[in-house]
């Protein structure tokens, strides 16, 4: 229990010492946490709105897709992504990767089936008779 008290008393201590580099650091955490959240909003509440209020064939099957992207590991994306923004990757010319960009793309992969899932089950709770 001790390593675990002494390893948030260090984080905090470092926050707190006004480092440049921890404060870079902190900074480019919550601004990525922040864009990625503001885009996968704006991408899964359209898609979860759309599946909660609209029946259509094929439904099913993106729900039970969206669901599967919500169960998948991070560390598969994070393969996907890399693939991606990697040199000899389709998006590698961009020069994108270990880019605060790239961290934006994937936190909000991660993100949007959340989201939509998210508002789906909102939709579904209030349109169900028992609400």
């Amino acid at each position: 229990m001790n390593y675990l008290s002494d390893s948030l008393f260090a984080a905090v201590e470092l926050i707190f010492s006004f480092d440049r580099e921890v404060q870079l650091a902190v900074w480019t955490s919550l601004y990525t946490a922040c864009v990625a959240i503001v885009i996968a909003a704006a991408l899964g509440i359209p898609v979860g709105l759309w599946l909660g209020l609209r029946r259509f064939p094929g439904r099913r099957v993106l729900i039970t897709l969206l669901n599967t992207l919500m169960a998948m590991p991070t560390v598969v994306i994070g393969l996907v992504l890399f693939g991606l923004f990697s040199r000899q990757g389709p998006l590698g010319e961009l020069g994108l990767l270990f880019t605060p960009v790239a961290m934006i793309a994937g936190q909000t992969v991660l993100a949007i089936p959340i989201v939509a899932n998210y508002v789906l089950a909102c939709v579904n709770w209030r349109r169900s008779p028992c609400y």
